[in-house]
């Protein structure tokens, strides 16, 4: 048995329409992975096109070049750590992580194995980062391959 009736999801489901600049860039990101030049690149070379492309170009986060209040943070700094992006408010007095965002590069083919020398694997180190910050609601990890979101909840 299904949680909602299938002809009512019918119904009332429309298909979104992505608009042309955001197909673009996905098509170009999904070029970059199945012609497997992703993984020539270092995780460093590609996180400020992820950023650019995928956050801000696609999801529609905006960094400091876009306002004095912006919604995602490069290299944020928690704790004695810092998280490669965050997602949440910034710019004011005290930044406001809604959801740290670890990135590796695509030749961390499984981000449930635990990373040499670390002792932990990269949704553990992303889980830590959101353990250390007030207010996160959501954790992230990506190998610029495949996206994780994970619910995150204090208490």
């Amino acid at each position: 048995m299904n949680l909602f009736n299938r002809k009512t999801l019918k119904r009332h489901i429309k298909p979104a329409t992505i608009p042309a600049d955001h197909l673009a860039a996905l098509d170009a990101w999904a070029e970059m992975i199945r012609s497997g030049r992703v993984y020539a690149l270092k995780e460093t070379a590609l996180h400020g096109q992820f950023a650019a492309k995928i956050i801000e170009g696609v999801l529609g986060y905006h960094g400091p070049a876009g306002g004095a209040d912006y919604t995602v943070a490069t290299e944020q700094a928690i704790l004695r750590g810092s998280v490669d992006l965050a997602l949440g408010r910034f710019g004011g007095k005290t930044p406001e992580i809604l959801a740290p965002f670890e990135l590796k590069g695509a030749d961390t083919r499984d981000l449930d194995a635990i990373m040499q020398g670390r002792n932990k694997t990269p949704v553990q180190q992303a889980w830590e980062y959101a353990m250390n910050a007030r207010g996160v609601k959501w954790v992230l990890v990506s190998n610029m391959i495949e996206l994780r979101l994970y619910g995150f909840g204090e208490g």
